[in-house]
């Protein structure tokens, strides 16, 4: 259940690439509210339902899959996958080309995950549930260098057409303003390490 519910994700990303190409970022982030907020409630029902961890489960696939039917009606409402001709010989290259993609994913996936795995052969699982409690702070922070870089992929993408100095004013501009964010966030995570932890 819980693997269907990754691949159910992995669908939704790619329901949401199409969106993003089409130009409807201010709907995908709609969507994506929506979508992580249908996810949120359908675990917290299954814990207040008092299930056990196979319901939970089937309550993160169900929450999965909600919140593709919700990508995929958009898409199909804004028609961007109509009468597209699907050419074999460019998905196959397309495909080829992904593969490098393709493992670095498997990677960071792995990278997440294999620290839970060698804490609870180590240290048992209250070890593992006081470093999933620090580590949230991170994959906040994960999460919001994330959204800036996919919100300023297309704008880069964009700004190619204009020449080199717009580029390059793009990136001076999103690197002033990450700037600003990260430095004093790491200078007082660092600062407060031992309290936060």
């Amino acid at each position: 259940l819980l693997l269907l519910s990754q691949i159910l994700g992995l669908f939704s990303e790619l329901v949401r690439s199409v969106l993003f190409a089409s130009g409807a970022m201010p709907r995908e982030a709609q969507l994506r509210a929506a979508g992580r907020f249908v996810a949120v409630a359908a675990v917290a029902g299954s814990l207040v339902m008092g299930w056990k961890i196979v319901g939970l489960a089937g309550a993160l696939a169900i929450g999965a899959l909600l919140e593709l039917l919700l990508y995929a009606a958009a898409v199909a409402r804004r028609g961007a996958l109509h009468r597209v001709p699907v050419d074999w010989g460019v998905a196959r290259n397309l495909a080829r080309s992904a593969w490098p993609i393709a493992i670095n994913t498997a990677l960071v996936v792995l990278y997440f995950r294999i620290n839970i795995v060698m804490l609870t052969s180590w240290a048992g699982p209250g070890a593992v549930g006081l470093f999933g409690v620090a580590f949230t702070f991170l994959q906040v922070l994960q999460v919001v260098s994330g959204s800036i870089a996919g919100v300023i992929l297309p704008t880069l993408t964009a700004r190619k057409m204009e020449g080199y100095d717009a580029v390059r004013s793009a990136v001076r501009t999103t690197t002033f303003y990450t700037l600003l964010f990260v430095l004093p966030t790491t200078v007082g995570m660092s600062l407060m390490a031992s309290d936060l932890v």
